[in-house]
């Protein structure tokens, strides 16, 4: 699908994990290492690009086994890489998703209108809280 809008697909970084997420800390730090190297580039509109930053290791297991990673770790990861596909729509159209001329704002908008549950984390980031709490019905 990115390629048959003219987006390639970067060297985005992985992280790879070497024990269990199992603590807020450390899912944290996940949460931070993914959106900061989750991007939407663009250069004049000639090249486009998304970064999709991760996480990798041989073993995901459920319960706290072997190399456990949160659900909520996975949920923020669908949505910072749900942002930067919004962030590539936003620029095709040339126009806010959900009105906000903020983008991020616009991004963070158009999700939860359409019933996406927001992290705290995902609402951590670009003023997003502040935002919503300023608009709560919205």
């Amino acid at each position: 699908m990115a390629e048959s809008l003219g987006v390639s697909f970067g060297d985005a970084k992985v992280l790879i994990l070497h024990k269990d997420v199992n603590d807020s800390q450390k899912a944290q730090k996940v949460m931070d290492f993914v959106s900061y190297h989750s991007h939407f580039n663009r250069d004049n509109g000639e090249y486009l690009e998304l970064m999709l930053s991760s996480v990798m290791t041989k073993n995901f297991t459920e319960g706290g086994g072997e190399y456990y990673l949160p659900k909520e770790v996975w949920q923020n990861i669908a949505i910072v890489h749900l942002e930067e596909w919004l962030h590539l729509d936003q620029f095709l159209s040339g126009k806010p998703l959900a009105g906000e001329e903020d983008s991020e704002i616009d991004v963070a908008l158009y999700m939860k209108q359409r019933g996406i549950n927001l992290t705290d984390h995902f609402l951590s980031g670009h003023g997003r809280r502040k935002f919503f709490e300023e608009h709560p019905n919205l």
